[in-house]
């Protein structure tokens, strides 16, 4: 091991003022964020339909009540991730543009472009939304499930569960 400190500089020829990477590492940070947030929804919506399976396969939860659950759960997934079966889909949802996105900001040491900005705004709305339509369907068919389980209900993860 080599004991001793580091200082990290900006580079004195770089072009971009500390302004200009100063948003730069903002709206890396922003769109890191928001990864993580559309990560811990899906996760959520794994954990769900998994758990309400194997009710149904327990005979625990009435089929339809459950089936329409996970129906209606992968109807989102569908949209937020890549859900294709391969190597090489070529399918891209709103996880693989914000990846996208985020490696256009990280690693350019400059400035992010206006329209990666007003994207990463706009994303923000749609990850808004589709948490949204998660919790409308976990508050009118997750309660359904949970209705008939007793204490044994299907728990959402929470986010300190999550960010471990």
């Amino acid at each position: 091991t080599i004991d001793g400190t580091i200082d990290l500089k900006v580079n004195p020829f770089s072009p971009y003022s500390k302004e200009d990477l100063a948003l730069q590492y903002e709206s890396s940070m922003k769109i890191f964020k928001m990864v993580e947030d559309l990560a811990f929804a899906v996760e959520n919506i794994n954990k769900v339909q998994s758990e309400t399976s194997k009710l149904i396969e327990e005979g625990k939860v009435d089929k339809s009540t459950g089936k329409t659950l996970i129906d209606k759960l992968e109807d989102i997934r569908k949209e937020l991730v890549a859900t294709k079966e391969g190597r090489i889909t070529g399918e891209e949802q709103l996880r693989e543009i914000l990846g996208n996105l985020y490696t256009s900001v990280a690693w350019f040491n400059g400035r992010p472009t206006d329209t990666q900005i007003e994207r990463i705004g706009a994303f923000e709305t749609e990850i808004q939304a589709a948490v949204k339509k998660i919790d409308e369907v976990y508050m009118n068919y997750l309660s359904k499930v949970n209705s008939g389980l007793g204490a044994n209900v299907i728990k959402l993860m929470t986010r300190d569960e999550f960010d471990k």
